[in-house]
């Protein structure tokens, strides 16, 4: 268990890393909250495939995938377009789900994304993430690729 806490730390250092030499790149410019558009905009250039579309409340809802994976990335306290808090989610349903113990486990040996079972026992891993207050689309991209390795890790820890 050390020695994954160890790769999944390094891991998200080297993502980190890579996203601060590459920062010059990219405009600095501050946003004070995300619209959907601009969330798929940013993904898309990251190498995802997206589908921009509209969750039951009405607010935007980004449907993509990782190696396979599928999740989505949820919209939250939106004023029109824009919104100030965004949710990547991951759902996984599968004969064996882990129990309790492994997800407590998960809960506690993680920093990033929280994991839990649903009424059906379907396993769920969730990351949220504040997007106001002038955050750089940098810091949208590190968010991004924090969850690109929280989606993989989980996925191995639940013997996916």
């Amino acid at each position: 268990m050390r020695q994954a806490k160890i790769r999944f730390t390094m891991l998200l250092t080297l993502a980190l890393c890579l996203g601060l030499f590459s920062s010059n790149v990219f405009a600095q410019s501050l946003y004070d909250g995300i619209s959907g558009p601009e969330m798929q905009r940013i993904l898309n250039t990251m190498g995802f495939d997206t589908e921009l579309t509209r969750d039951d409340a009405g607010d935007p809802l980004i449907s993509s995938s990782d190696n396979g994976l599928n999740f989505q990335v949820y919209f939250y306290n939106c004023s029109g377009d824009v919104c100030e808090a965004i949710q990547f989610y991951s759902g996984f349903t599968q004969s064996s789900n882990p129990d309790a113990q492994s997800i407590n486990e998960w809960n506690t040996t993680k920093r990033f994304g929280r994991a839990y079972r649903n009424s059906s026992g379907d396993s769920r891993v969730e990351m949220d993430a504040l997007v106001t207050g002038g955050v750089t689309e940098q810091h949208i991209r590190n968010l991004a690729s924090t969850w690109k390795i929280v989606l993989r890790e989980f996925a191995q820890h639940i013997n996916w």
